[in-house]
């Protein structure tokens, strides 16, 4: 078994970014019609696929624009597990979260868009893998990734089959100490950090995330192949 090992959920929820598809949309993360839908589609979504999970212990750092309104954090931050961090940029996020974070072992971190799920025993496979290959990657940092996922049309109920081994849903494994401080899943985009870093795609028989395709989707649309069956068992309700 690893000792002093920390497993922590990062979600921007409302910290500006810049990429294709914001760029015009300014101050978007500061609308309150937009932040309104956000907290919809958060505890709809991705709040109740992180409350069931298998594994209880981790934590959650939500991370928000530092003039985010108490109404909407507050209507966020409903588990014990969840950590507000208030910042500029995901960079920031990263380093503000140190405080509740080893000193000195493992930490694995992931990351969860604020509409987006994770499949109930995602942590636990985690650590599971985690736990089989602790002394390989000890001293190292390491890339895991569950390649097989979903992606889920809200609006018409359907699901669909998506293997993608460089997804959000990587997580990144590293052992932080004295000479050796925290990076953080936010450090590289996620789509290119197995050009950096060893990657280690476990292999599972169902999807462990779901990428939800929705009105407001900026980045998001449907790639995979529709899929002939639900997947509704291995996350949380759906909107009716």
């Amino acid at each position: 078994m690893i000792e002093n090992c920390q497993v922590a959920i990062y979600t921007r929820f409302n910290v500006p970014i810049r990429f294709a598809g914001v760029d015009h949309r300014p101050n978007i993360h500061m609308d309150n019609h937009w932040l309104t839908q956000r907290v919809q589609l958060f505890q709809d979504l991705c709040l109740p696929s992180v409350k069931k999970q298998t594994e209880k212990n981790f934590t959650w750092f939500i991370c928000f624009a530092e003039e985010t309104p108490c109404k909407y954090v507050d209507q966020v931050c409903l588990m014990d597990q969840i950590i507000p961090i208030f910042a500029g940029s995901q960079t920031q996020a990263v380093a503000r979260s140190k405080p509740y974070l080893l000193e000195e072992g493992l930490v694995v971190t992931t990351r969860l868009d604020s509409d987006d799920s994770l499949a109930f025993n995602y942590l636990e496979g985690l650590l599971q893998c985690v736990e089989s290959i602790g002394e390989t990657i000890a001293g190292q940092d390491y890339v895991l990734s569950f390649a097989n996922g979903c992606e889920y049309d809200v609006e018409n109920k359907k699901y669909y089959h998506r293997y993608y081994p460089h997804s959000p849903f990587i997580a990144f494994c590293e052992s932080v100490g004295v000479d050796k401080e925290l990076k953080g899943i936010f450090h590289e985009a996620h789509f290119c950090m197995h050009e950096t870093y060893k990657t280690l795609l476990i292999p599972t028989k169902e999807p462990m995330w779901r990428i939800n395709i929705h009105d407001d989707n900026v980045a998001n649309t449907i790639k995979g192949e529709q899929a002939n069956t639900s997947f509704d068992h291995l996350f949380a309700a759906q909107i009716d």
